[in-house]
């Protein structure tokens, strides 16, 4: 029998499937139910995305978010609206624009995200439907936290949010999804950008780790796709609309398996 939610007595934030004792009787990827809804729309919570993720076909447990409310480390960095306003300080000015061409690009989307970090052990940056969750280890002035972390967490709002995701090919999302940033970055800050995301990606190619290297390949592979091909971006938009024309319809939204990469045979002219 699962057990109660209690946001009440939460210290930590409940991202369900990842060990919260609350939810430990719920499986990752089990469908949200009463008990769950009720008790988050009881107690006071400073943040939760039930709201979004009541707007989605099919919304899951293990796509839940709820931060506590009182002083338990976290801080509120930022909102990106989905009607392209940014609510948040000056240092992710460009960034915002950035997420004005992800609008553009892959179409609108009906919720805003909201951006937290926190002290806490969780993976240095998370994405769920609503929400963008980064580690403290990841200072917000840095260009590596906004542009390496922040914008691949916000394109999972339609990579991973709009669209259900294989996860069988969960390697090769993340690589098209950092390729697809890399893209965006380009266009809103130059040839500076293109040449800093390649060094990168070139470096994790000639790392001793084995899945890192298959990974820096892999986005370099996508980079080069996405650079030669015009078309390659609306593709990707392309399914987004269908999953959105699905949610909507209420079906499923698309699992859908990556697009194939070939990987590059060397790193020569992946820029």
């Amino acid at each position: 029998m699962p057990l109660a939610l209690d946001p009440a007595g939460v210290t930590e934030p409940i991202v369900a499937g990842v060990g919260d004792p609350a939810l430990a009787g719920y499986e990752f990827d089990a469908l949200l139910d009463k008990n769950i809804t009720d008790a988050l729309r009881r107690e006071r919570l400073a943040f939760h995305n039930l709201d979004v993720l009541e707007r989605l076909a099919d919304p899951r447990v293990g796509e839940l978010i709820a931060v506590p409310g009182g002083d338990h480390g976290f801080v509120y960095r930022a909102r990106f609206r989905a009607d392209g306003g940014y609510d948040g300080g000056p240092v992710w000015g460009r960034l915002a624009s950035a997420w004005r061409c992800c609008l553009a690009e892959f179409g609108p989307i009906d919720w805003d995200v909201e951006v937290y970090s926190s002290g806490h052990e969780w993976p240095r940056a998370l994405s769920l439907p609503g929400t963008v969750l980064i580690s403290h280890r990841l200072p917000a002035s840095s260009v590596g936290a906004q542009w390496l972390y922040v914008l691949h967490e916000l394109l999972h709002q339609w990579f991973g949010a709009r669209i259900r995701l294989a996860p069988a090919s969960h390697a090769r999302w993340e690589a098209w999804v950092d390729a697809i940033a890399w893209t965006i970055a380009a266009r809103v800050l130059g040839a500076e950008a293109d040449q800093i995301y390649a060094t990168v990606y070139k470096r994790q190619m000639v790392t001793s780790e084995p899945g890192l290297a298959e990974r820096g390949s892999l986005v370099l592979a996508a980079r080069r796709i996405l650079r030669d091909d015009d078309a390659g971006l609306a593709r990707f938009a392309a399914a987004t609309t269908e999953a959105e024309r699905r949610a909507r319809a209420r079906l499923p939204r698309t699992v859908a398996d990556a697009p194939p990469l070939d990987a590059m045979k060397g790193p020569s002219d992946a820029v």
